[in-house]
């Protein structure tokens, strides 16, 4: 038995839920200037906040993905934990930007490291609860390399969509300016609720879970069979992850150009609002980047098609790498707005291969290791993709901002000696681009291939266990 062909109508409704998501964090990356910038808290401080919270949020990821296979193991779905993660995201996401007694008009009352750490760990929490779940939920879903394409692809179109409603915001003819300020949050939480519900209640009624017997190709047995067999111990999901080689070569990869492009775009908004004085420009330039970023989709989907996965993506990390290196050439003038957007444009549309290829890589790789240690972790596998992806993208955050404040950068001065210049430059440009060249050597020798996919996802379709 093999996983049925999964129709567009399935995939388009598994990535719905992905857009109020994604509204919600689209301020992330924002989120920490706004705090520096309205809220009193400086830059070091932000950093160790962001980089605990990272820490701590990194460590509940292996127990939802363990809790989540278990719990589908039992009862054949995930739905619980991808509900109640993105209802959570919404409480959350509530009091993280909309500060308790804070109006919308300046001056603002200052907020307190405590605050922002304690809430900031329960979002991410949150989302945890969401993303790890609705990423293995997707690996059940596809079965050939053209399905894992199709979904991870339209899952994130859907995450794409759900970043330009945020960066949209700004836009509306409620808004006096159109920069980033605690009004805009604010807006961004409410809209993310509206959506968020309906797009659950939808995605869910409308596409079926799995069974596991279909989820387990090529395994004709029943569920408590499985679950009385299989072994979901702490020491045998170490010797599973670890004894993986393409799943080791694959975190190396992906921690290296996350914390090189954690380290940049964290920088961003405090580079174009406190040092090019062009933040009245920043919702035209997201929205401009991510939305030809989004219609990119279709050409790396094209390009996977006729390269492979994992060249494509070497690929966007060329063109991170070129483009990290060309922010430090910027400075404050007429045309910085349009430099900066041109920049973007090429790194946002290159991020999108790290976007698009990692979880179809390594939906890969869990085929991989189901077929050679005869059981499915795609929960597992994807809780630790998740935690690489938090913490390199926080260590990369937190670093970035804390070479600028080490340098004496200061987000809330207009004024800068070469000295803060050059900090900023360091973590937004030069670290980052030599991150992304390290990820690029490690993209080289990654050991499975569109070929090796193949042969790997025919032996699990013909095999066949029986248990007496």
């Amino acid at each position: 038995m093999h996983k049925e062909k999964l129709c567009l109508s399935q995939a388009l409704l598994y990535a719905v839920p992905t857009l109020p998501i994604a509204l919600l964090f689209g301020s992330i990356p924002i989120i920490q200037g706004i705090y520096a910038k309205y809220f009193g808290l400086s830059l070091t401080a932000i950093a160790s906040i962001i980089l605990t919270a990272r820490v701590i949020d990194a460590v509940t990821d292996p127990i939802v993905g363990y809790v989540s296979d278990r719990y589908f193991l039992s009862k054949g779905t995930r739905k619980v934990f991808i509900v109640s993660g993105g209802l959570l995201c919404i409480v959350c996401g509530y009091f993280l930007y909309v500060p308790s007694g804070h109006n919308f008009t300046a001056p603002y009352d200052p907020v307190s490291s405590l605050y922002l750490l304690s809430w900031l760990v329960l979002f991410y929490i949150s989302w945890t609860l969401f993303e790890i779940p609705h990423l293995a939920w997707g690996s059940d879903l596809a079965g050939s390399s053209q399905d894992k394409n199709r979904v991870f692809s339209l899952r994130a179109l859907g995450t794409y969509l759900g970043t330009l409603l945020f960066l949209a915001i700004p836009l509306l003819p409620i808004f006096d300016s159109q920069g980033y300020t605690p009004h805009t949050l604010a807006w961004a939480v409410l809209i993310s609720a509206i959506l968020m519900v309906p797009s659950l209640y939808f995605s869910f009624q409308l596409i079926p879970d799995r069974n596991v017997k279909c989820q387990l190709s090529g395994y004709s047995i029943d569920r408590d069979a499985l679950i009385q067999r299989n072994d979901m111990g702490l020491r045998r999901l170490i010797v599973v992850t670890t004894s993986n080689k393409p799943f080791l070569v694959f975190v190396a990869t992906f921690f290296f150009a996350g914390f090189g492009g954690g380290m940049s775009m964290g920088l961003t908004y405090i580079f174009a609002e406190s040092y090019l004085g062009i933040g009245e420009y920043l919702p035209n330039i997201y929205l401009l980047s991510i939305g030809i970023a989004m219609v990119s989709i279709a050409g790396w989907h094209w390009l996977a098609a006729v390269f492979g996965k994992t060249l494509s993506w070497g690929m966007g990390m060329v063109g991170m790498s070129v483009s990290f290196l060309s922010l430090a050439l910027l400075a404050p003038g007429e045309d910085s707005w349009l430099n900066l957007l041109f920049l973007q444009v090429i790194i946002y549309t290159c991020s999108t291969a790290a976007v698009v290829f990692p979880p179809a890589i390594l939906s890969s790789i869990i085929d991989y290791g189901h077929w050679k240690f005869r059981q499915d972790y795609s929960g597992i596998y994807y809780s630790l993709y998740t935690f690489i992806i938090k913490l390199s993208l926080a260590g990369g955050s937190a670093f970035g901002l804390a070479i600028a404040g080490i340098y004496g950068f200061d987000a809330a001065s207009s004024k800068h000696s070469p000295e803060h210049i050059f900090g900023l430059q360091l973590g937004l440009a030069y670290i980052p681009a030599l991150m992304l060249l390290v990820s690029l050597v490690l993209v080289a020798v990654a050991p499975i291939t569109e070929r090796r996919q193949k042969i790997i996802r025919a032996r699990l379709d013909s095999r066949v266990v029986r248990y007496k």
